[in-house]
């Protein structure tokens, strides 16, 4: 027993790790230190295990860092919300460029459709659109959004949620409602593979529940979108069934016409233009399909 503290198979030294079927315990161990070796020249890891209540210390074969190595947060859900992208029927977002909510039609069957009919309830400043693949992001992101670690007890003037960069409510189908609160944004060290790097990370809350995130700023860039950012940029879109017939094309120094009346492309001007009738097919599905801007 007095080699069990060097051993690091006690209270203050190691992991002790406790089972339970309801209330009946199955097991009740501790997890030491572990010792790399050579076992017929090959390279084996041994950890240090005792039974609670018993003397005898064993060496268990093989590494039990993925129990001993975790810090008491990472044990943590990492999770902060639990909803389905198809669920989101509702998003409004506040910030200091204007405000903005948008809903959608749940009941839509159409899978090409239904994550893409958003429509604007209200907005301020004024628009007359909205981007759907934006919206349809949001409810993707949070869907899986997870914290990257937690924040202790740090005021509220600390992380930056007393005054919210960003705000976005949330409602589901089933009537439920959350907000996300964004604060401060801060950068701290981190490793990737051989070389520390930083990183920048942003204080996330749900309103109403005390705990605070933090979340990689990366992992929020389809969340932190203003509503100027997520004006429709639609350039051109044809209705459904539409297709293009006859194209005209001017410029400085020439002017062409073309005209598709059955299934192959005719020349109007210049009748000795030679052009390729499949490439030309293929750039025309930019405006029977979406033609869409990077940005205003």
């Amino acid at each position: 027993p007095k080699e069990h503290g060097n051993l690091g198979v006690t209270d203050a030294k190691g992991v002790r790790v406790k089972l339970f079927e309801g209330q009946r315990k199955m097991a009740d161990f501790f997890i030491g230190n572990e010792v790399k070796t050579k076992l017929n020249d090959r390279p084996v890891t041994y950890a240090y295990f005792r039974a609670a209540h018993q003397k005898t210390v064993w060496k268990i074969m093989g590494s039990l860092k993925l129990l001993t190595s975790k810090t008491l947060n990472q044990w943590r859900d990492p999770k902060i919300l639990r909803i389905k992208r198809d669920d989101v029927v509702e998003i409004g977002i506040t910030t200091k460029d204007g405000s903005l909510v948008a809903t959608r039609d749940p009941k839509e069957k159409d899978p090409k459709k239904k994550n893409k009919n958003w429509k604007i309830k209200s907005a301020n400043p004024p628009m007359t659109g909205v981007e759907q693949s934006d919206l349809s992001r949001i409810g993707s992101t949070l869907s899986y959004l997870r914290a990257k670690d937690f924040a202790g007890k740090l005021s509220a003037t600390k992380t930056g949620l007393d005054k919210p960069t960003h705000t976005l409510a949330i409602k589901t189908k089933d009537k439920k409602a959350y907000t996300l609160l964004f604060g401060k944004t801060f950068e701290t060290e981190v490793e990737r593979g051989k070389r520390k790097v930083k990183e920048k990370r942003v204080y996330v809350q749900v309103k109403g529940n005390p705990q605070v995130f933090i979340v990689q700023e990366s992992r929020l860039r389809a969340l932190r979108k203003s509503p100027p950012e997520l004006r429709d940029r639609t350039v051109l879109a044809l209705p459904d069934g539409w297709k293009v017939t006859r194209l005209e094309v001017v410029m400085k120094d020439a002017h062409i016409e073309l005209k598709k009346p059955k299934l192959k492309w005719e020349v109007v001007k210049p009748k000795d233009l030679k052009f390729d009738a499949k490439a030309l097919d293929r750039d025309l599905k930019l405006l029977s399909g979406r033609f869409k801007a990077k940005e205003y």
